[in-house]
């Protein structure tokens, strides 16, 4: 496993982690940790950690292409929509919004890094 894959699943598994918890809290009666579907950001982070078998598996142009689309995805679900709404009441704490922020920019950094140098 390379440095750059073990980055990739820690990534996905705070990721991962950040929507659990808004949805453990939803269903406990408190406020997610933001309003966007919890359920959708799980569903995507579950989807970027399957496409990290294709670097496990040295599919390098398959691995490429799948970190162009979460590029995408990451940069502007991920990343941009959090940065414009700002530390709001969009987002249960300060520390909320903070943490999304911090976990879509390495997730953002981690997938360039990945589309220039490979698995």
């Amino acid at each position: 496993m390379t440095a750059l894959l073990l980055a990739q699943v820690v990534y996905a598994t705070v990721g991962v982690a950040y929507n659990v918890v808004s949805l453990h809290a939803v269903r406990a009666g408190r406020q997610p940790l933001s309003q966007g579907s919890a359920a959708a950001g799980l569903a995507v982070m579950l989807a970027y950690g399957a496409s990290l078998s294709l670097g496990f598996a040295g599919l390098d142009v398959a691995y490429r292409a799948a970190m162009t689309l979460f590029i995408v995805v990451i940069g502007y679900a991920g990343l941009l929509v959090h940065l414009r709404r700002g530390p709001s009441e969009y987002y249960r704490s300060r520390s909320a919004w903070t943490a999304a922020v911090v976990i879509n920019t390495a997730g953002l950094l981690l997938n360039l890094t990945a589309l220039i140098v490979g698995p």
